[in-house]
């Protein structure tokens, strides 16, 4: 994940491979129920002064991956927790 914008306009990342991290059972039950096909067509959301803005890349086991751009005011509810989750390991490096 990477997070950009904002009022400081601060750019944070945050990765996890769900093979070897500790919590990777939790990241990987919460892509599960994520229609991240639909999520990644979704037309890319305006810029908003002030906002936040996501890109989530997934990689996949079998190969395929999926990348997301979404605004903070168009962030799923079913997303912010994922969202919530990498931008608390973000601050934490």
């Amino acid at each position: 994940m990477v997070r950009s914008g904002g009022v400081a306009g601060r750019r944070v990342r945050a990765s996890v491979d769900t093979d070897t991290d500790p919590d990777g059972d939790w990241y990987a039950g919460q892509l599960a129920v994520l229609d991240l096909p639909a999520l990644a067509a979704a037309a890319p959301a305006e810029p908003s002064p002030d906002r936040y803005q996501y890109v989530l890349s997934v990689q996949a086991d079998d190969g395929s991956s999926h990348r997301l751009e979404l605004g903070e005011a168009g962030l799923p509810d079913a997303l912010r927790p994922l969202v919530t989750q990498l931008e608390s390991r973000a601050r934490a490096h």
